[in-house]
């Protein structure tokens, strides 16, 4: 069977080298649309500067418009707008959330917003301030990260990078506890319009490696029970769990995710209740060939999840190329046997300057193969 079909490439430009991370939405109208960082200036570094464009479908994802242009980062006197995840309110507003980052005194600044449409993305009424404010350092949040919980909780977890900001301007933040990269989460009850954060900081178990515990992705097992599936660099992606709809977390331990220190997207299929999981199984083990333009994010594969997240039903590749790159991806589910996803996915064979610089939206059919291969390794 096919199990990838290529839909949509951004290929690398003069002026734009760079397109990545995005999210799906359903509109009300039944088209879906597709917002995504696009990177200009020929430049492509997290921090460069960048704006947030979008492009739809009227025939679940077959087809697509030109870009459009939602967001600039001059709105908020910054450099770049990035990183986004979007979600449906409650009031039936469209809600996109989003980093800005800002150069003040010449160390990057991020800051994490939600703006509410209630014209479908045509414009924005209302931009509220996200961010946590405790302790210096850098917060950051993956894209397709927003989350609504049974109880109608918004939640996405965060990370904070102690070492790569000193000072805030106008703030009183203290130093962290720690030099490795910590978890923590961000909630809101009222429907965005207020936050808070979790009231603890997840810390990292392991006392060797580089990269803590950094950004995760959360899942709803029961009403009040939610995993969270941080990237490390100890050959898993370790598993935190809240008892209290995210408010206390657990010590995070290694889960079933094989995983080099690249992000998990593991989400439940609306239509039919199963748990699926998107990500790169192969861990950064002694031996493996990688380099800082293509790490060892491939290849890129689906799985079938039990209900709990403890164990994989069945597994198969999306991309396969072992030279390429792959990751941060978007998903939404079109019926009980497909789902539209977008991630990045550059390789050297395309001339790509980094997996980041392209970004591809394929379907992915969700049925079980029985030529799947066994083992991946």
């Amino acid at each position: 069977m096919e199990r990838t079909k290529k839909i949509l490439t951004f290929d690398p430009k003069e002026g734009n080298r760079r397109n990545s991370e995005g999210d799906f939405l359903r509109l009300k109208d039944g088209s879906i649309i597709f917002v995504y960082s696009e990177f200009l200036y020929n430049q492509y570094g997290d921090s460069s500067p960048c704006r947030i464009s979008c492009i739809k479908s009227n025939d679940n994802g077959d087809n697509w418009s030109e870009p459009r242009v939602l967001m600039v980062p001059e709105t908020f006197g910054g450099t770049n707008v990035s990183s986004v995840s979007l979600l449906r309110m409650q009031n039936g507003d469209a809600a996109m959330l989003f980093m800005v980052v800002r150069e003040e005194t010449r160390i990057w600044h991020y800051d994490i917003y939600l703006a509410r449409s209630n014209d479908e993305f045509e414009s924005f009424y209302m931009v509220t301030d996200t961010t946590p404010d405790d302790y210096l350092g850098r917060y950051c949040v993956n894209n397709s990260r927003l989350r609504r919980l049974s109880s109608g909780r918004l939640i996405y977890p965060i990370s904070l990078h102690p070492g790569c900001k000193k000072e805030k301007t106008g703030t009183d933040r203290k130093p962290c506890v720690t030099s490795h990269t910590l978890g923590a989460f961000m909630y809101s009850d009222d429907d965005g319009y207020t936050w808070k954060r979790s009231a603890e900081y997840v810390f990292p178990p392991m006392n060797k490696g580089l990269s803590g515990i950094q950004e995760g992705d959360v899942f709803e097992v029961y009403p009040g029970v939610i995993k969270c599936y941080f990237r490390t660099d100890a050959m898993y992606q370790y598993e935190s769990i809240s008892f209290d709809n995210g408010d206390h977390w657990t010590v995070p331990q290694p889960s079933c995710f094989t995983s080099p220190c690249s992000p998990i997207s593991i989400v439940r299929n609306p239509y039919s209740g199963k748990v699926y999981s998107f990500w790169n199984p192969i861990p950064a083990h002694n031996g493996r060939v990688k380099t800082n333009e293509f790490p060892t994010r491939s290849p890129f594969v689906v799985a079938e999840v039990s209900s709990d997240g403890r164990s994989i039903q069945w597994i198969d590749f999306v991309e396969s190329d072992r030279h390429a790159g792959y990751g941060y991806t978007a998903v939404i589910f079109l019926s009980e046997e497909e789902a539209l996803l977008g991630y990045c996915a550059g390789s050297p064979t395309n001339n790509d300057i980094n997996m980041l610089c392209r970004l591809t939206i394929s379907k992915v059919s969700l049925l079980p193969d029985p030529d799947a291969p066994k083992s991946l390794f």
